[in-house]
């Protein structure tokens, strides 16, 4: 009697921690498939139907693409919108860009800039101010000059409405020196660049100012700095286009 007893005990304690247990897993797993679920609306994927999920009012064609398993839901990008900028705004975002390579002195990214801008140079005005300078007080034509840009110079005293080109002649930080002199001071390898650039700067200067001829602060000609540098050729094409080699500072 008593082992029979035991014995359903034994039953029932078992019975009643497997009801456990299967309740335990039963409620895990539907938290599971819950938490799938609202994953899965927010992800944007299409979950598959159920045979007896009203299929009557599902079409065809949209049966069998839920049938063929979970989709990702397609997003299309908008296209950037065109930052549409007046001529002010777009001068001065120019300047901008220009004023930062030519302060940190990378002259490459200047270059290929100004080759951006000035592309088509001939037909219209140029979208930056031709006489911007930098934090030496060096102007666009400074730097084309010294690095031998030979079209770059063009664009800058080239413009069709000849107020708003470059000013041949322009100076430094307390009137130092002037393109012409850079040219004299460079000594660049090529005599034809350095003669075009020389020959492009007397030809946009002003009516009355003899740019070959003209002194710095320190009372310093353009034939000073190429006697003083050595550039032999180029006081020979100085000479030429009649600049006084023989009184070359004050």
């Amino acid at each position: 009697m008593k082992n029979s007893k035991t014995f359903i005990v034994k039953v029932i304690l078992f019975l009643s921690v497997f009801v456990f247990a299967y309740n335990a897993y039963g409620m895990k797993m539907a938290h599971k498939r819950r938490a799938r679920e609202a994953f899965s609306c927010v992800d944007g994927n299409v979950r598959k139907q159920k045979k007896s999920q009203s299929q009557h009012l599902v079409s065809p064609g949209k049966k069998r693409a839920l049938d063929n398993g979970p989709r990702r839901k397609i997003i299309k990008f908008a296209k950037p919108k065109r930052v549409v900028r007046s001529k002010k705004e777009a001068r001065s975002f120019c300047n901008k860009r220009l004023l930062y390579f030519m302060d940190k002195g990378d002259m490459k990214g200047l270059f290929q800039l100004l080759q951006i801008y000035c592309k088509d140079f001939r037909d219209k005005s140029l979208p930056f101010d031709v006489n911007l300078k930098d934090k030496n007080s060096w102007a666009l034509l400074h730097h084309a000059v010294w690095n031998g840009w030979v079209k770059i110079v063009e664009a800058l005293l080239h413009d069709p409405n000849p107020k708003l080109g470059a000013v041949a002649d322009i100076r430094g930080r307390f009137g130092l020196e002037t393109p012409m002199h850079l040219l004299a001071r460079r000594c660049l390898k090529d005599s034809y660049t350095e003669e075009r650039i020389a020959t492009l700067l007397i030809q946009y200067t002003e009516e009355g100012v003899d740019i070959v001829n003209m002194y710095d602060c320190f009372g310093q000609s353009s034939a000073y700095f190429a006697k003083k540098y050595g550039n032999e050729r180029f006081l020979t094409f100085l000479e030429s286009v009649g600049a006084d080699v023989s009184s070359v500072s004050k």
